[in-house]
């Protein structure tokens, strides 16, 4: 069942008094009581209704020359011990709506007189409006980042590259709490950057900056005497072969080791 609220209950169920739960309840009843539907007064049933359907979001373009549509949905539906299930809201689908946004809400009531709310907005929009219906993209959104403290401080300036954000509609504003080249004390900071529109996406990552007190270069150890090879007969050179090189530090910093030809 499907009941469309008169203005004066609907004033009721959605302006101020909604802020009052027994108010509202109140008002339901008096609904189902004048409809003679709310037969369920002494049933066992204490919980609400539970909703299996409440529809999105509802975007609507008026015709060429129009101030206002007509805007349809599905009914949302819910499940109750204590059927039938009634449904009361403040728009009915198929209705006028002029170019706005408007909040839609139903109340699913079950025989006992327990309910639960589902709510939408129908938005309207006059000829050749763009709808932007979708959150911008935010890409290369950098992972999380380690950094020793600078020798003798506990902080250290880190940098990274930045997202790239875009929309299908509009151009996005990129923001971010805490920008590149920023200085980061000893422990875990998070980074959040938001992409905006009319809607809004973030990506994080975290800045973990670890102390350290080295200030040493490291040492090179095993490090080979100078090799002389002979190359085979007719041969254009020949393959040597030498230890690896250590370099210990005196932190737990990982020492890398490059060189310009490898054994």
């Amino acid at each position: 069942m499907y009941i469309k609220l008169e203005r004066s209950i609907s004033l009721c169920l959605t302006g101020k008094e909604a802020n009052h739960n027994i108010l509202r309840q109140t008002c339901i009843q008096h609904l189902l009581q004048n409809s003679h539907i709310f037969a369920g007064c002494l049933s066992s049933d204490t919980s609400a209704t539970e909703i299996t359907f409440c529809p999105s979001n509802i975007f609507v373009q008026a015709a060429l020359g129009a101030r206002s549509a007509t805007a349809s949905w599905d009914v949302p539906t819910a499940m109750d011990a204590s059927e039938p299930i009634t449904t009361v809201s403040n728009y009915s689908p198929g209705d006028s709506f002029d170019v706005d946004t408007y909040l839609v809400i139903c109340y699913l009531i079950d025989n006992a007189g327990f309910y639960s709310t589902c709510s939408f907005e129908v938005t309207v929009t006059s000829s050749g409006v763009v709808i932007d219906r979708e959150n911008p993209v935010l890409t290369s959104c950098p992972t999380d980042i380690i950094a020793n403290a600078s020798p003798g401080t506990s902080n250290t300036d880190v940098s990274w590259l930045a997202p790239v954000a875009s929309d299908n509609s509009y151009s996005a504003t990129l923001t971010v709490n805490r920008p590149p080249s920023s200085s980061f004390a000893v422990g875990s900071t998070e980074v959040t950057y938001t992409a905006t529109t009319g809607h809004f996406v973030t990506c994080s990552f975290d800045i973990i900056v670890v102390f350290t007190d080295d200030s040493t270069a490291p040492v090179l150890s095993n490090c080979p005497s100078n090799h002389t090879m002979f190359a085979s007969q007719n041969a254009q050179g020949a393959v040597v072969v030498w230890s690896i090189l250590t370099a210990p530090g005196n932190s737990d910093d990982i020492v890398s080791i490059t060189s310009d030809f490898s054994s």
